[in-house]
């Protein structure tokens, strides 16, 4: 872990919550992956639209697809050509909306919905 994220880590723990490497975190998302590899993302994203998350833009539909196949942040800004700032932001939406708390809650609610 790096020196700078034990403050987190030990603040979150204190507070009676988990603490999990984004490692460890994108691993648990990719083996439990709701949508596989072989379905495109476009499609993905157009199934969420029907259901409770269909509150969601189309751009976030897609980052919250892209969330549950296991995809870094930096891997979702190159694939539609946008900023990891901007990921970053429809994530924050995505959280808002959804009352996900992270990435690995999204996904598990993603996997639910699919």
């Amino acid at each position: 872990m790096h020196p700078d994220l034990l403050p987190q880590a030990l603040g979150l723990i204190e507070a009676g919550e988990i603490w999990l490497g984004s490692e460890l975190v994108l691993h648990l998302i990719r083996e439990n992956a709701p949508v596989n590899g072989h379905a495109s993302a476009a499609a993905a994203a157009e199934k969420l639209s029907t259901n409770s998350l269909g509150d969601l833009a189309a751009r976030e539909r897609d980052t919250a697809t892209r969330v549950a196949q296991g995809k870094s942040n930096k891997v979702i800004a190159s694939e539609p050509g946008v900023t990891e700032r901007t990921v970053k932001a429809h994530l924050s939406s995505i959280y808002r909306k959804t009352g996900a708390r992270d990435r690995l809650q999204l996904a598990m609610l993603i996997r639910e919905q699919a």
